[in-house]
């Protein structure tokens, strides 16, 4: 039987949803125009300006997303995005099976943040991911001793380079300051539970610096940092070569309940105080239950007039097997 125009309308109307990024507000003058007649979205002269990266796939009971974009001031000056994302896994002796989602925001002024950040989240992802492997079982303890030895390893780490390592340097390592290598860091280590009949587990965070971590349900964004009779724990003027200490935490999240780190490209036009912001409510309709990688990465891509820093986005859903669109 054919479909009615109606029905095809309705139909249509979705798709197109679904794959062209949402306006919000008036939207900004850069997507006015189409990127190869603007003039606007130039290559960094040196290759990779990550225009979009992204994974998608799972582990365990877990479906997980993330994605950067580059942002439109970095396309207009024709320079790389900054922001980074890893996403590892592993099991421990017990074979309970994990996530290790780690995201970084490259600092503006520094001026190799993109390697320092692509680098430090990728070792930081990793090393973490094989550590807890050789855990009997998850514990904030077993973390948080894992984390403190790590950091010294990874700063250690993403200041050694060759000059053909990517996204690195030209000039040796002896000749570069650390803080021309700055980024924040954000991780979360999340058990992939599978055939449990329990509807909520802990899950291991921390921050360095301004890149956040919520939780979004049905009732809309909770910040995970916000631990301590509504006190927000702020590391944000921290960064990974300066920093003091990391700032870490066990939360619970239930199985209704989405886990998305962000960089603040993202997060600061999710929340603000205790509002909901116009951004804010339109991911959180769009990101409660899984989506397909096309309209996620369209999604990151939100027409918002002052949005015009790099984005990135992890987005993990519980219970899989349960969920559906």
């Amino acid at each position: 039987m054919a479909r009615s125009p109606r029905s095809r309308k309705v139909r249509s109307k979705a798709q197109e949803e679904r794959r062209t990024p949402p306006t919000i507000g008036k939207g900004s003058s850069f997507a006015k125009k189409d990127w190869w007649t603007s003039d606007w979205w130039l290559l960094d002269k040196q290759g990779h300006s990550n225009d979009v990266t992204c994974d998608v796939g799972t582990v365990g009971d877990l479906a997980v997303v993330a994605a950067s974009i580059r942002g439109n001031t970095h396309r207009y000056d024709g320079t790389r995005c900054e922001d980074s994302f890893c996403l590892a896994t592993g099991s421990t002796e017990n074979e309970d099976q994990f996530l290790v989602a780690v995201i970084g925001d490259g600092i503006g002024s520094a001026e190799f943040s993109a390697y320092g950040s692509s680098r430090a989240t990728h070792l930081f992802a990793t090393k973490l991911a094989a550590q807890l492997s050789g855990s009997d079982e998850l514990e904030s303890e077993v973390v948080d001793t894992a984390v403190t030895q790590l950091l010294t390893d990874v700063r250690k780490a993403v200041r050694s380079w060759t000059a053909d390592d990517y996204l690195a340097p030209k000039r040796p390592p002896g000749d570069v300051d650390p803080s021309a290598l700055e980024t924040t860091l954000s991780f979360a280590v999340i058990p992939a539970q599978v055939n449990s009949d329990e509807d909520s587990r802990p899950f291991y965070w921390g921050v360095i610096g301004d890149s956040p971590i919520f939780k979004l349900s049905a009732e809309g964004w909770k910040k995970v940092s916000t631990v301590v009779d509504g006190e927000i724990l702020d590391s944000a003027t921290e960064a990974l070569h300066s920093a003091a200490h990391v700032v870490t935490g066990t939360s619970m999240i239930t199985n209704d309940e989405v886990l998305i780190l962000v960089s603040d490209g993202v997060g600061n036009f999710l929340t603000s105080a205790n509002e909901t912001l116009a951004v804010g409510k339109e991911l959180a309709r769009r990101w409660l239950r899984p989506v397909k990688i096309e309209p996620f990465v369209s999604d990151l891509m939100f027409n918002f007039a002052t949005a015009t820093d790099d984005r990135t986005a992890v987005v993990c859903w519980l219970d899989r097997s349960r969920t559906t669109n």
